[in-house]
């Protein structure tokens, strides 16, 4: 225990077998600067914490390799950050940002939209477009754009948490493959090439799927009980369905998307 994560269980009861859960008795201090903002280099050297026979242990990332066996098998998420982001304002002035999470029509977007008093027939400007909400549906806004976007007129998505403007190679995984993702899979960005090539040759086996994270993963927990937390779209294909199962001594799944 100590000042920033104090150990404690949560309150909960139990009715009927219902389970009330008090939310805030998972609050604790998290100190801004303790927040990263930037990425670690080289990123395969930044602090590991092993769990092991009720020990805690401190080493480098790519020390996990000492903690993989022949016969295992490493699965990814190989899924990309797509660059969906757009900043501009209202007619008013007013600042709002973008992110766009659905394609409807190559001028029609649904999208979440960071910014205030933000209704149907509200115009947005953006430095080579404009657009018109059109509906909104609770957070959903869907979107008329004038003209196409071009990929150009996009930034990559990043959390709100990250403050600092991202480089886009330090937001993306080594392996990152196909753009659809509103988030990197951040357990995967600690991985170097060299990294991943030493693991195979000490036989562990890499299998890989792709699930793009959803903007739901920004959305805050109300209420834990009634929690929606959205759709995402995954794949896993035949040859890598036939890696994980070709009775591995143990299957590592890198994160939670995984």
């Amino acid at each position: 225990q100590n000042e920033y994560f104090p150990l404690k269980m949560p309150n909960t009861t139990s009715t009927n077998q219902l389970t009330t859960i008090n939310l805030e008795d998972y609050n604790y201090h998290l100190p801004l600067a303790q927040i990263a903002q930037e990425a670690f280099h080289p990123r395969d050297h930044c602090k590991l914490m092993i769990l092991k026979d009720q020990e805690i242990l401190h080493r480098k990332f790519y020390n996990i390799i000492d903690y993989l066996e022949p016969n295992d098998i490493l699965v990814l998420n190989e899924t990309k950050v797509q660059h969906a982001k757009l900043t501009g304002k209202k007619e008013t002035g007013a600042k709002i940002v973008v992110t766009l999470t659905k394609k409807i029509t190559t001028l029609q977007y649904e999208a979440r939209i960071k910014g205030n008093k933000l209704k149907e027939n509200i115009k947005l400007l953006f430095k080579n477009n404009e657009a018109i909400i059109t509906k909104k549906e609770d957070d959903v806004f869907f979107l008329q754009f004038q003209k196409e976007l071009q990929e150009s007129d996009l930034e990559i998505v990043t959390p709100p948490y990250i403050k600092k403007k991202v480089l886009e190679k330090d937001y993306q995984t080594v392996f990152a493959h196909t753009p659809g993702s509103l988030a990197a899979p951040t357990a995967g960005l600690h991985f170097t090439e060299e990294l991943l090539k030493k693991i195979e040759e000490k036989g562990i086996k890499i299998a890989k799927l792709r699930l793009d994270i959803s903007f739901e993963t920004f959305l805050p927990v109300k209420d834990p009980s009634n929690h929606k937390t959205g759709k995402e779209y995954f794949t896993l294909d035949k040859l890598n369905t036939d890696i994980i199962n070709t009775n591995p001594n143990n299957i590592i799944a890198v994160g939670t998307t995984v």
